[in-house]
């Protein structure tokens, strides 16, 4: 069936950026166009300009004018935020709105790389989709064509309400990774609530200092949470990404420090996810969660916190987004907690398939 670029922004309320460069070479490592000259909506966007003109004639690749090709390429791979965040998107995407189609009377492939292929993301996506339309490029070689870039963050601004392209519904790929979870671990225990912790990690070492002391250096809130509430603490990632989404499927509440985790909730089955606010960048990363929980049917409860200035570790001179946080007053979100995650706010939210941002919690964020 032939598509347009415009009917695509149209259906989706033009929250999807698409832009089609034609017959345009891109660089086989990072999938971009070489030269100085573009500005378009991209989560490569950060990459531009890193190559020049220059290439050697017996490196350049040219592709089959008869294909637009889709690019599939996304930063930090091997990190499940990123990961889940744009990959799954681009290639849901693909799957829903492309594959099959024709824009410009020229079939769409798609254009990866082997850096995305070897990931163990992808070798365990790959079982959940067709990748017969996919070519994986050689990162000492060029490529010319016509190539179309795709832009979706969801963490820019709160999503509409009746969103046309946000619903759980729409990510065949996770369900499908449910499903393949489901039969390799069915049977095995599972835990009603789940406290996904990084007091695993350590703040002295690790790369960024984005930790909520609270949580940190006071062990009363991490015992209140553990004993007095019957929170299993446990770390992610675990050995196998399909035990982890296997352990949330089943889950009817989560407490969760603001970060990369809150991704899980793809995986949960409706139910309420407990978060600390990011002091250090409210608007960017608190709409984050508040999209992904409306994504996923997921009561979402934030406690707010502030940034620790009092922290050895902060630094002003250094990145904002990463600095330490804590609570204003320890008690208080104790007291705060504890009305939270009882078991009957859960079964009423699966009962009633709550979003985040509906009734009492709307102001949470």
């Amino acid at each position: 069936m032939e598509i347009s670029i415009n009917e695509l922004k149209d259906k989706y309320s033009n929250d999807v950026h698409l832009t089609l460069l034609e017959n345009k070479i891109i660089h086989g490592s990072k999938l971009i166009p070489l030269g100085k000259d573009y500005s378009f909506y991209s989560h490569l966007r950060g990459c531009l300009n890193q190559f020049d003109l220059t290439y050697n004639e017996n490196d350049l690749i040219h592709l089959d004018d008869n294909n637009i090709y889709f690019v599939i390429e996304h930063c930090f791979v091997g990190h499940f935020h990123h990961e889940m965040n744009e990959l799954v998107f681009l290639i849901q995407f693909y799957i829903n709105e492309l594959k099959n189609n024709r824009i410009n009377n020229k079939n769409i492939k798609v254009i990866s790389n082997h850096r995305i292929y070897n990931s163990d993301f992808m070798q365990l996506i790959k079982s959940c989709f067709n990748d017969s339309d996919f070519i994986y490029t050689d990162n000492n070689k060029y490529y010319k064509g016509d190539f179309l870039y795709y832009d979706y963050w969801i963490f820019e601004k709160p999503l509409i309400e009746n969103h046309t392209f946000i619903n759980n519904n729409y990510f065949s790929i996770i369900e499908n990774l449910k499903n393949v979870a489901y039969q390799k671990y069915k049977g095995h225990p599972f835990y009603d609530k789940l406290w996904i912790s990084r007091r695993n990690l350590d703040i002295t070492t690790y790369w960024h200092k984005r930790f909520n002391t609270s949580i940190t250096n006071n062990s009363k809130i991490a015992d209140f949470i553990k004993l007095n509430n019957g929170f299993f603490e446990i770390f992610f990632p675990t050995n196998d990404l399909l035990y982890q989404i296997y352990l949330m499927m089943n889950v009817k509440i989560v407490f969760a420090e603001i970060g990369t985790s809150c991704n899980n909730m793809f995986f949960m089955n409706k139910g309420i996810w407990i978060s600390d606010s990011n002091a250090c960048n409210n608007d960017k990363n608190n709409t984050l969660v508040k999209n992904v929980a409306s994504i996923n049917n997921i009561l979402l409860k934030v406690y707010p916190t502030i940034i620790d200035t009092e922290s050895i570790y902060y630094n002003n001179n250094y990145n904002q987004f990463n600095q330490p946080y804590k609570f204003e007053n320890d008690d208080k979100f104790i007291e705060w907690f504890s009305l939270n995650n009882n078991d009957s706010a859960a079964a009423q939210a699966v009962d009633d398939g709550f979003i985040a941002g509906v009734g009492e919690n709307k102001n949470n964020i």
